[in-house]
């Protein structure tokens, strides 16, 4: 009886990940392929994240002529969606506090313009990874 709840407790922290993983890769994916292909990656210490310009306005969460970050903190593991133009922040939005991993470094194919996303979700030890690849489109 311990082992089946203890497996019970394992396989909803599994589905919790994986529901909130594929939320919010939808989110990047949806939003990071009007990117225009000026992509910039961060990873360093303090955060990992991407970056890229958006210059027409074919989302309504997004204005035209702006940047879309998507940001982990990595002290908390928190990812949040970052809208800014001219260097003015206009929206900071947290999308998960339970992403463990961003790879960001070397997932920008300049030649295809497709970024590889990869990300892992951990929820109380249990970690699902995901990764998905967008191809930018900017204007098209």
């Amino acid at each position: 009886m311990v082992a089946t709840a203890n497996f019970g407790k394992l396989l909803r922290y599994r589905v919790e990940a994986t529901r909130e993983a594929k939320i919010v890769m939808s989110d990047m994916t949806n939003i990071l392929r009007f990117g225009t292909g000026n992509v910039i990656m961060v990873d360093n210490a303090a955060c990992q994240s991407v970056k890229v310009s958006i210059e027409d306005h074919r989302l309504s969460i997004v204005p035209a002529n702006s940047e879309v970050t998507y940001s982990r903190t990595k002290n908390n593991n928190e990812l949040h969606r970052i809208l800014s133009a001219d260097g003015v922040t206009s929206s900071d939005l947290l999308l998960s506090s339970n992403v463990s991993d961003f790879q960001t470094i070397g997932a920008w194919n300049n030649t295809k313009r497709e970024l590889t996303l990869k990300l892992k979700f951990t929820v109380n030890g249990t970690t699902v990874p995901i990764e998905s690849s967008v191809k930018l489109l900017g204007d098209q």
